[in-house]
């Protein structure tokens, strides 16, 4: 899914995050970003906000949180 999202397939991106591991809020991040590239706003909006009120306590999801945060603020 990384690669996809890099080469800009955004589609094949969304496939690739659709089945991963839906309890990682990595993966519903990276999911939000290519739905909001291939302009699914709304899915995007809905995924970005489980990102950010995820409930871990780690230093790696702090990261990611803020990703996910400072998106629905745009």
């Amino acid at each position: 899914g990384y690669i996809h999202l890099g080469k800009e397939a955004y589609q094949e991106a969304i496939d690739y995050f659709s089945k991963a591991d839906q309890e990682s809020p990595w993966t519903l991040y990276y999911l939000a970003v290519a739905e909001y590239k291939t302009g699914n706003d709304e899915k995007a909006s809905e995924l970005f906000e489980k990102t950010a009120h995820w409930n871990e306590d780690s230093f790696a999801y702090a990261f990611v949180r803020s990703k996910a945060i400072a998106a629905l603020k745009e």
